[in-house]
């Protein structure tokens, strides 16, 4: 996987990194020892440069607008194959679901990744296969996720990490963030989240941000592949549901219309959440959702 570092000021979208003045000097907290194949600085042609290379690259950027931003705007140069991803040191307008802001300091993983083309059933469960494989990655480490419909990760009931996924002109891109060394203080989180945040710092090897992305792709890629071409999406949710943060338990849905209260019993076909009413079952298609706690 050809490690790119795009240090080129792109109004608007990236703030190159100020080293030492050498060339290829990136940001230490993002690649430590590992070797970066190209350097983009200022004054070159991003599209000369990348089309040259072959393969799913991986694109560093020191400071950003947000690593969607910049995945969308190389994908608008043709420069985005399936796979490749975006890693940025920090954001200064990262965004989670609704457009909600997503608060980015150095240190933690803000990643954009090329979704190749999905058809049929699986298109709808993008998100899901994102987090599921998150998840599944993080556990090989020892660090056991739940997956909070419909895209957040919860490490003991509180948030670490979340996954959006956008679609234009039939493409998609995710963008996975997670709190590796970090977290945002209560302060500064909407006041309507009822969730604490949490981080990784101590649980997990501390090391480069893009060193752990790169496992996680070489990770993801096979397995989403094995997943997607071995099994239909029914056998797919049954190993999802398990993983579902409050599954079997009270929680209320808080959406545009009257809240709804019920017993998440797993996922519709589609990616939707079941949710038991009493002799009643409900299909929820958005909304928050709210762990119920007795009194």
């Amino acid at each position: 996987m050809p490690l790119i570092f795009l240090n080129q000021t792109i109004k608007q979208l990236i703030n190159p990194f100020q080293g030492d003045g050498k060339s290829g000097d990136v940001p230490g907290h993002m690649v430590s020892e590992l070797p970066v194949d190209v350097c983009v600085t200022d004054g070159e042609h991003v599209h000369e440069r990348l089309a040259r290379i072959k393969g799913d690259w991986l694109v560093l950027c020191h400071e950003c607008s947000s690593s969607l931003d910049v995945a969308w705007y190389l994908q608008k140069q043709g420069l985005f194959p399936d796979w490749a991803s975006v890693l940025c040191g920090s954001q200064w307008a990262g965004r989670g679901r609704m457009e909600r802001s997503w608060i980015s300091p150095p240190g933690n993983l803000y990643a954009a990744l090329s979704w190749p083309e999905t058809y049929g059933p699986w298109e709808n469960l993008i998100p899901i296969m994102a987090g599921y494989l998150m998840i599944r990655f993080m556990a090989g480490r020892g660090v056991f996720l739940r997956l909070k419909w419909p895209n957040d990760l919860l490490l003991e009931g509180k948030k670490v990490g979340g996954i959006l996924a956008e679609k234009k002109k039939g493409k998609t891109i995710v963008g996975i963030g997670l709190n590796t060394f970090s977290s945002p203080e209560t302060d500064r989180m909407r006041k309507e989240n009822v969730f604490a945040s949490a981080n990784l710092r101590g649980i997990i090897p501390s090391g480069p941000v893009a060193g752990l992305w790169q496992e996680f792709i070489s990770h993801g890629r096979i397995a989403c592949n094995h997943i997607t071409e071995r099994q239909d999406t029914s056998d797919f949710l049954s190993q999802v549901e398990p993983l579902l943060a409050f599954k079997d338990s009270p929680v209320r849905v808080i959406d545009s219309e009257a809240p709804l209260t019920g017993y998440i019993t797993g996922l519709a076909g589609d990616g939707g959440l079941r949710l038991s009413r009493g002799k009643s079952e409900k299909i929820i298609y958005s909304g928050s959702i709210i762990p119920v706690t007795d009194g």
